[in-house]
């Protein structure tokens, strides 16, 4: 994870092991919200799991989802995607690009 080694002030790093999807990412950081309720920033990372499925589409409402249930904590968030590797270019995604 990308994100293991970021640094906040005042702020404690948990990791996800296994790179989860979004929807898992969702669940377990709006528990550790609630859990630290002074923690005032969450760091996240996600997605990278929900690529081998080439549903970019469902991705993408994922995140949106993921963002929008994060919101409503009034935290303020930092969430790294996932970049396709340059390998597959574009047909890891399930629309064409262009």
């Amino acid at each position: 994870m990308v994100v293991r080694h970021v640094a906040v002030h005042d702020g404690r790093t948990f990791c996800h092991p296994g790179a989860p999807r979004v929807a898992e990412v969702t669940s377990s950081a709006l528990q550790l919200s609630a859990q630290h309720p002074s923690a005032s920033t969450l760091v996240l990372e996600a997605g990278i799991n929900d690529l081998k499925f080439q549903q970019s589409e469902v991705l993408k409402q994922d995140f949106i989802s993921l963002v929008d249930r994060l919101l409503d904590t009034g935290k303020r968030l930092i969430i790294s995607g996932p970049l396709p590797p340059p390998r597959y270019g574009d047909v890891i995604t399930s629309r064409p690009c262009g």
